[in-house]
Parts: structure tokens; sequence; C-alpha cells
């Protein structure tokens, strides 16, 4: 690896990530929240903002994608974000082993181990550190078998509440999916082939995608800012065609018409 990457919103990166681009990231992530109303900061400050506290949730991601084999159909159904102070980069999966990669992440020396299909999905978890945040992944793989195909990867998106003052709406279309997976390098299949969500187990028509969980994360960011986070994706948010309404609540959850998304914590 060249060494670190200078990225434009701020810090560096230790883990391989060439197909991260922060620039890209930030202008996608611009385009969708220039819709929306900001009362003191303004839309690039807003969007430099969030895309710095998710970029180690982007760039750990990158990281782990070549050692995990085949990407398409993998789920996200977590990420955590925690600072830390005076500890060494490397990677812990499955039951808490850490595993070291000379000071990197990309060094991950093995494929990390899935653990045991359980109501038809296998489950993986992986912390990774990049410029002193560890990201721990939560991540879900359709086994194939027959359970599986009426399971789904989440529970049902819990039931909206009521609205709270100063939410705001927004609509995400397939082709703002498409820009976040040539920024991020995710381009896995459910946030791209129409139908590849309802064949890898989730609850999606034919027709539709999934969006990005870091997508929605970096919503997220954008309204509640934070650099240590919590975000368990409870449902797919699953972006039919003319696209997905999603309402964004001041402390960061977000939300569509068929309940929560995203619940912060």
């Amino acid at each position: 690896m060249s060494g670190p990457a200078s990225h434009p919103t701020g810090g560096a990166s230790s883990c391989a990530g060439a197909d991260v681009d922060p620039s890209a990231i930030a202008d996608c992530l611009s385009s969708v929240l220039a819709r929306l109303t900001w009362e003191s900061d303004g839309v690039a400050e807003v969007t430099a903002r969030a895309t710095r506290l998710l970029l180690p949730a982007l760039t750990t991601l990158a990281a782990l994608r070549p050692h995990l084999g085949t990407w398409d159909g993998i789920v996200h159904r977590r990420c955590r974000l925690v600072p830390l102070s005076g500890s060494g980069e490397g990677a812990r999966s499955g039951g808490g082993q850490r595993r070291r990669g000379g000071g990197e992440t990309d060094g991950v020396d093995s494929r990390p181990a899935w653990l045991p299909a359980a109501r038809g999905w296998r489950t993986l978890t992986v912390s990774l550190v990049d410029g002193g945040i560890e990201a721990t992944h939560w991540l879900a793989r359709h086994d194939g078998g027959a359970e599986a195909r009426t399971a789904t990867a989440s529970p049902s998106a819990p039931p909206l509440s009521g609205a709270d003052a100063g939410e705001q709406e927004l609509l995400l279309t397939p082709a703002e999916l498409a820009a976040w997976a040539r920024a991020t390098g995710d381009r896995n299949a459910l946030h791209l082939v129409p139908g590849a969500a309802a064949r890898a187990g989730l609850e999606a028509g034919e027709a539709d995608v999934v969006a990005h969980g870091t997508l929605l994360a970096a919503l997220s960011l954008a309204v509640a800012p934070a650099q240590r986070v919590d975000l368990p994706f409870l449902a797919p948010a699953v972006v039919p065609p003319g696209g997905l309404r999603l309402r964004l609540e001041p402390h960061g959850d977000v939300l569509s018409g068929g309940g929560v998304l995203l619940r912060r914590r």
C-alpha cells in the first residue's frame, strides 16, 4: 500500500479502500442534503462533517470486502463507531479475536469466520480500526436454505410514532443508490439490481432495490452529528423504481412509511 490517503473532508485513512472516494461521497451526499432545510450550517459544512464522521465505516468495509468472498447478497445489519485512544490497529471478528495486520486493517490475514446458519441466515461481526475510530460491522448472509426464503435478515420495521418537530422528508431514488455505490465502492447487487434483494431473502419486490445502510447512516449523521454512535438498521430500506420517501428525525432516526429503518443509539 502506498500510504495513507488524504481526505479533503479531514483526516487520513490507513485502511485499504481504493474504491472509496471521499470527494464523490461528499458530492453524492450533498445532492441529497441540498433538498433539505438547514437553519444554521450550510449544506457544504453539513456534508463535509457527515462524510468525515462516516468515513471510518466506509474505509473499514472496503478493507473487509476482499476477505468475504462474494459480496453480493451480504446484508449490513448494524454499524457502531467508537473513538479509541492509544490503540493499535487491526481487526477482530466472530468471538472477538483480534487480528493484526502490521498496524493496518488491510492486513487481515485470514477470511473472517461466519457463524452457523440460524433461521436461514449466517452472521458475522467484525471490528476494524481506522484513524483512531473502531468500526464494528454486523453482517448477514442468506444461506440458500428453504427456511431462509421466508425469514428476513432484520425484524420488520417498528411502527412509526408521532412526528417530531423539526423532522424533514426526502425522496431517495435508485439513481442516488447507484451514485453512492460508485462513490463508496459498495456495488452489492442488493443496491443496484432490481429483484436481487428479493432473491437474497429480503422482503422486497422484483422491481425493488435496497438502500445502503451506510447511506442511511450518512443522512442520520448529517442531521445529528456524533463521533461515537451506534447505528442498527432495523429493516431494509426498500426503494421501488419511483423512489422511497424517508423521514429524518432531529435525533438521527431514519423512518419510512412502513416504520423505523435506522434507530440511533
